[in-house]
C-alpha cells in the first residue's frame, strides 16, 4: 500500500512522471528496488557520502536529473519510509544543492564519518517520509538511541531502469494488485501511438523481469 500512497504519488507526479504514459489505469513512473533497513544504536549504513555533480554524474542512465523551465525531473528517486521517530541530525544526510552542481564531489566530504556544514538533515515523526533524488550527495549517519527503521523504496521513469530484474514480487503478488498498482511493475520502455504499441500496462508479457 506504501507503493502508491497518495502523499507520495503526488509529488512524483511532479518530479517524475511522463504524464504521457499516465492515466486512469497507468502512472507515468514505474517502481525499481526496495530494500529495509534496521540498524540499533550507533549502527550505520552508507556511511560514505555518494551522489552529487547531477549535471554530470552517471550521464546517459537514470541518475541524471534535469532542469526546466519551471520544473525539474529529478531521474531515480528514493521515497524513505521512516518507521521509527528521527531526532534532527540521526536521518539521511544532504548536500543541499548538489545534485544541480557541475563540479565533481570535494574529497573532504566522500570519506567516511564526514558531514560538517556542507550537510542538511532532517527531523520527523515515525510514520513520515523522505523524497529526494539519487543525483543529491547524501549519506548514513549513526543511528541514534531509539535505532532506525527506514524503508527505502525508488521509483524511475518509464523508461529506465538501476537495480536488476530479480528485484521485484512474483507475478502472483502483482496479480493481486489493483490495475493501477500493478502499472509500477511494466517493462521498460516507452513506445508511441495507442494500445500495446505504447506502455500503460503491466501483463505477464510486460514484466520487468523479462529483462
Amino acid at each position: 500500500m506504501l507503493l502508491d500512497h497518495p502523499a507520495v504519488v503526488g509529488v512524483l507526479n511532479e518530479i517524475l512522471s511522463h504524464q504521457q504514459l499516465a492515466g486512469p489505469e497507468a502512472y507515468g513512473f514505474r517502481f525499481d528496488h526496495t530494500f529495509c533497513s534496521q540498524l540499533r544504536e550507533g549502527e550505520h549504513n552508507f556511511d560514505r557520502a555518494h551522489g552529487g555533480g547531477g549535471l554530470w554524474s552517471f550521464r546517459g542512465n537514470s541518475h541524471i536529473y534535469q532542469m526546466q523551465p519551471g520544473r525539474v525531473h529529478s531521474g531515480l528517486t528514493r521515497v524513505a519510509w521512516e518507521l521509527e521517530p528521527i531526532a534532527y541530525g540521526e536521518g539521511t544526510h544532504f548536500a543541499s544543492g548538489s545534485h544541480k552542481s557541475a563540479i565533481a564531489r570535494p574529497a573532504e566530504v566522500s570519506g567516511e564519518g564526514q558531514s560538517g556544514r556542507l550537510f542538511d538533515s532532517y527531523e520527523c515523526p515515525a510514520g513520515s517520509c523522505v523524497i529526494f533524488t539519487e543525483s543529491v550527495c547524501h549519506k548514513g549517519v549513526p543511528a541514534g538511541p531509539s535505532g532506525r527503521l527506514t524503508l527505502f523504496t525508488c521509483y524511475d521513469t518509464v523508461a529506465s531502469v538501476w537495480a536488476h530484474p530479480d528485484r521485484v514480487p512474483p507475478a502472483c503478488v502483482i496479480k493481486a494488485m489493483p490495475p493501477l498498482r500493478q502499472s509500477l511493475f511494466r517493462q521498460v520502455w516507452h513506445g508511441m501511438g495507442d494500445g500495446d504499441t505504447i506502455n500503460r500496462y503491466w501483463s505477464p508479457a510486460n514484466s520487468r523481469a523479462l529483462l
